[in-house]
């Protein structure tokens, strides 16, 4: 019993065919723990508000929701969530995954601002470090970029933003967020050096923001989801000509995740600007099938360039 009181850290995956007064209880429980100070939880369908606002002084929230709600379960939850973080002045880690914004049967509305609709205009903002929006509307601007200027880990996956205009169903544009080039800009003038990026888009902003410093660890680009890979050659050449080797003494994790074969794949036309990373740990990337041999003898010769 001892030992469930000096609980730190809770994590929870709630099934498909849990009933509603399962959540409820579970977060009463936690609630009992004054020692808890990080909450991952993973829910899959949500028929009422998650009652998060019992909780708090919290370092790191993950939360994960999947399938769709309605609309007044979603803005419950958002608020419900908004006082958790309004009452957990020292929360460093923030992530949240609302699955496919596509799933949800409900009017978007800007989730990050959401979050922050109970935090004290008096009250010290936040010092994030990491910060993980997946599924979500973002738009940086005054009330949110004072929470951020402590950053080091940013991932946005699966925006919902200004740049998707086949999306007119959720009304007026300035209710979506920012275009994904502000977000960066919005990044830079902070003056922020990220260790670790994880984005499924890649504006030009991007790379802009990434040759104003070095000491980038961790970089992830998921562009598998572009119909036409090759359109993106071009970015693909100023990021192995100018954005990498500002990070190359310091990136230890490189994923690229393209689909079919382009410039962002690995071959000749990069195999320079990888091999300049002395401290990369783990490499993930597709190999260009048409400019490398298949014999042993080549293969050979790609491992000992890169080691």
């Amino acid at each position: 019993m001892k030992a469930v009181i000096l609980t730190q850290f809770y994590s929870w995956l709630s099934a498909f065919c849990d009933d509603p007064w399962i959540r409820t209880t579970v977060i009463q429980s936690l609630k009992r723990l004054p020692r808890l100070r990080h909450i991952s939880f993973t829910i899959h369908r949500l028929d009422v508000g998650l009652p998060l606002q019992l909780l708090a002084n919290l370092d790191s929230i993950s939360i994960s929701i999947w399938g769709s709600m309605t609309k007044e379960v979603y803005h419950e939850t958002l608020l419900n969530l908004s006082h958790l973080i309004a009452h957990s002045p020292n929360l460093s880690q923030l992530e949240m995954d609302w699955g496919y914004f596509a799933d949800h049967a409900v009017d978007v509305v800007q989730d990050l601002h959401r979050l922050f609709q109970s935090y004290p205009p008096h009250q010290a903002p936040l010092k994030l470090r990491r910060l993980s929006l997946e599924g979500c509307s973002v738009r940086l601007d005054d009330i949110i970029l004072p929470h951020l200027q402590h950053l080091t880990s940013l991932h946005l996956v699966n925006l919902l933003n200004q740049d998707q205009g086949w999306l007119p169903s959720f009304g007026e544009s300035a209710a979506i967020g920012s275009f994904i080039d502000d977000i960066w800009v919005a990044v830079a003038n902070l003056q922020i050096q990220l260790k670790d990026i994880e984005v499924d888009s890649i504006p030009v902003t991007l790379f802009d923001y990434l040759e104003t410093y070095s000491g980038l660890e961790r970089l992830t680009l998921g562009l598998s989801h572009v119909y036409d890979p090759k359109s993106l050659d071009p970015a693909a050449t100023r990021f192995f000509k100018d954005s990498l080797p500002h990070h190359a003494p310091s990136i230890k994790y490189l994923s690229v995740q393209a689909g079919s074969e382009s410039l962002w794949y690995f071959g000749a036309h990069n195999i320079a600007a990888i091999s300049q990373c002395t401290r990369l740990e783990d490499l993930y990337i597709n190999v260009c099938h048409d400019r490398w041999a298949t014999d042993s003898s080549s293969q050979y010769g790609i491992v000992s360039t890169l080691r």
